[in-house]
């Protein structure tokens, strides 16, 4: 097993409370990951993490976050100290202040741009393999994102275009966990890499589409339109008035969902049971994401501009307990997965008859929106 132990311990503040303050959710995977991999993958989502907060700069006109990201890409693929780049630190940094007098940045926002040198510093400390892979995981991420901000506003048209943009903002990342994991813990053979990247792709992009029928009406106000072929483009931008025509339109897309979730559960029973912590890390975003999914289609209140719906704390804290018991076994893990997964579909079966009662043909209309 190689170690990364050495470039661990100066930085414990980054991966620990200014990592939580940015991703509650994700702080929960990682702080439970064996220290070999929790370095290049804490280092990996600051850097991207600190992208994304560049990219959402509500200050800024498109064209001028567009400047920002490139900047930023060109620092991670450069070879240079962080001394070089003063000039740019202090100019983010001064950024989120201000951005965090108007409550345009979060307090965990406003303290990890203040941060970009030790974080800088933490990516070039990392051995060659995890750095290479920290620099591509983390310049696909940035495409996702430049391309966010040089299509939109507008909506996507094809099932081409979001599949593509999922694998930039999600998808990806299974790719390079799957590579971590595999070169510092042996916990997926080299045989074994191929396909396990390539569900990994399949887990990446499970997620992004849950936060996709999640953050819909929000995407929709700031002018994002990533469902295709839905009409949606007719209320870009608006963030006002009813959504419930889309509805019942949206459910292929929650079947689509779970399509991906298969293969994202396939992933985590292919990862070995003597890999404990590292099963465990991979199984509370999946159940997370599946909860979340089962929450949309289950409230009257979605799709809606006033309402944002998630899983309340208290069911991720006993979702927590249950899977620390069964994380080693498949067999419990296949169940629990069915159990959620058809908890899902029956929610979908049952919108889709009462809509096919209501407006004949309605049901057979709508399977025919479904994504092939």
């Amino acid at each position: 097993m190689k170690s990364l132990s050495r470039t661990a311990l100066p930085h414990e503040e980054l991966l620990g409370s200014c990592l939580a303050d940015v991703s509650r959710a994700f702080y929960l995977s990682m702080r439970i990951l064996p220290l070999e991999v929790r370095v290049p993958i804490g280092a990996a989502y600051l850097l991207a993490r600190a992208a994304d907060t560049l990219a959402d700069n509500p200050a800024l006109q498109p064209t001028e976050r567009l400047q920002d990201l490139n900047a930023w890409a060109q620092i991670i693929s450069s070879q240079e100290p962080a001394s070089e780049y003063q000039s740019c630190w202090e100019h983010w940094a001064s950024y989120g202040r201000r951005q965090a007098v108007r409550k345009g940045l979060t307090a965990g926002e406003v303290r990890l741009l203040e941060r970009l040198p030790q974080v800088y510093t933490l990516y070039q400390s990392l051995d060659p393999y995890a750095k290479q892979q920290v620099a591509l995981v983390v310049e696909t991420l940035i495409k996702g994102m430049q391309l966010d901000l040089s299509y939109f506003p507008g909506a996507f048209r094809t099932l081409e275009q979001i599949e593509d943009y999922t694998y930039l903002v999600a998808g990806c990342v299974g790719q390079f966990w799957s590579r971590i994991t595999s070169h510092y813990l042996r916990a997926i053979s080299p045989s074994d890499l191929p396909l396990m990247e390539a569900w990994g792709v399949e887990f990446g992009k499970a997620l992004q589409y849950v936060n996709i029928l999640r953050d819909l009406p929000r995407d929709l106000t700031n002018g994002r339109a990533y469902i295709p072929g839905l009409g949606l483009e007719r209320v870009v931008g608006d963030g006002q008035g009813s959504l419930d025509i889309y509805k019942e339109r949206l459910y292929p897309w929650v079947e689509r969902a779970l399509e991906h979730f298969y293969w994202a559960w396939r992933y985590i029973q292919k990862t070995p049971w003597r890999a404990y912590w590292l099963r465990l890390a991979t199984i509370w975003p999946v159940a997370i994401g599946l909860g979340t999914l089962y929450k949309l289609v289950a409230s009257p209140q979605w799709p809606s501009f006033q309402a944002r719906i998630k899983v309340s704390r208290r069911w991720v804290y006993l979702m927590m307990g249950c899977t620390l018991l069964i994380a080693w076994s498949n067999w419990a893990l296949e169940l629990g997965f069915q159990l959620l997964a058809g908890r899902i579909l029956i929610q979908v079966e049952r919108a889709l008859a009462a809509e096919a009662k209501s407006l004949p043909g309605a049901q057979e209309a709508l399977l025919q929106l479904a994504p092939t």
